[in-house]
């Protein structure tokens, strides 16, 4: 469906995470990039990238997982109604990496883990909601 194209990349997955979701379950992975050599390409140096999966969590559709007592909520409130509210969160993003060239990572990072919605159009079609970061830089 339109907003959600198919894509795919090699996952690996063992031991104890196996067979922890159905198939079609939405999941988030937690994973570590490697490469291998395929070996119909051992002469061209090509290598894959592949994804080690250490940590799998199921997803929740609707965030039912999520509770907050009523001084937390009472607390969300005021510091949704900052008008600082930006800042604020964006300086929280790991404070001791500190540098004039952070402060867009940072606010970028805010972005994409409270920016967008799932929509679910009239005529049933869904639309993802994320926003993508990529960072490159030298170690």
């Amino acid at each position: 469906p339109t907003g959600e194209l198919p894509r795919s990349i090699l996952l690996a997955v063992e031991r104890s995470l196996v067979d922890r979701a159905p198939p079609g379950t939405r999941v988030s992975v937690y994973c570590i990039p490697s490469l291998f050599q395929n070996a119909a390409q051992k002469d061209s140096g090509v290598k894959s990238i592949y994804l080690r999966v250490v940590g799998m969590t199921k997803d929740s559709d609707h965030g039912e997982s999520a509770t907050f007592t009523p001084k937390e909520e009472e607390a969300f409130t005021k510091l949704a109604q900052r008008p600082d509210v930006y800042e604020i969160l964006s300086k929280s993003v790991a404070p001791s990496i500190q540098g004039s060239y952070t402060v867009d990572i940072k606010r970028a990072l805010i972005c994409m883990m409270l920016g967008g919605t799932r929509k679910k159009l009239n005529d049933g079609v869904r639309l993802r909601g994320d926003i993508n970061v990529l960072l490159l830089g030298d170690p």
